[in-house]
């Protein structure tokens, strides 16, 4: 795999000058392995991370810098060059959202506009929990409002509202 040679990680960690798409998401794994959002912690066997800046210019993904598919993330620009260990982890988690409920994910992404899904908000707060120096696992409830983890089953994605 090609190596990331500008990848910056998040404010008060230290910078690298080259790191290993491997390493990269180890380090993300790492981050989200401090949450308990799934009974298991995310698989990376076969995942990827692609810089795919043409992917970018289609018309319904012009907004985004990354993109999780199943086990590939696609990211706009190299980690450091405009892609950031945050958007990395927030795709990762997608991976790991998918690798236990991808069904529901899917159907979830279909039928559900995008600042409302609790899907991205799972990830956004999985982010923010697992900034360097932040303790994780406070305030698992507030993601998400009433509905408690995602992972917990049973609560209709309809139920869930943002506090």
């Amino acid at each position: 795999m090609a190596r990331f040679s500008c990848w910056h990680p998040s404010p008060g960690e230290p910078a690298l000058e080259a790191i290993e798409p491997e390493q990269l998401l180890e380090h993300c794994r790492e981050r989200l392995r401090r949450l308990d959002l799934y009974p298991e912690p995310v698989r990376l066997e076969g995942v990827r991370i692609r810089v795919a800046p043409l992917f970018f210019r289609l018309p319904r993904f012009r907004r985004y810098h990354g993109y999780a598919l199943f086990r590939t993330i696609l990211l706009r620009r190299p980690p450091g060059c405009g892609a950031s260990d945050d958007l990395v982890t927030h795709e990762l988690c997608h991976i790991w959202q998918g690798q236990h409920r991808r069904w529901h994910m899917l159907f979830t992404y279909a039928t559900t506009r995008y600042r409302d899904n609790p899907y991205e908000r799972e990830a956004r707060w999985a982010v923010k929990e697992t900034v360097k120096g932040q303790p994780a696992g406070e305030g698992v409830s507030d993601r998400l409002g009433d509905c408690g983890r995602l992972a917990s089953g049973g609560e209709s994605i309809h139920s869930c509202r943002e506090k």
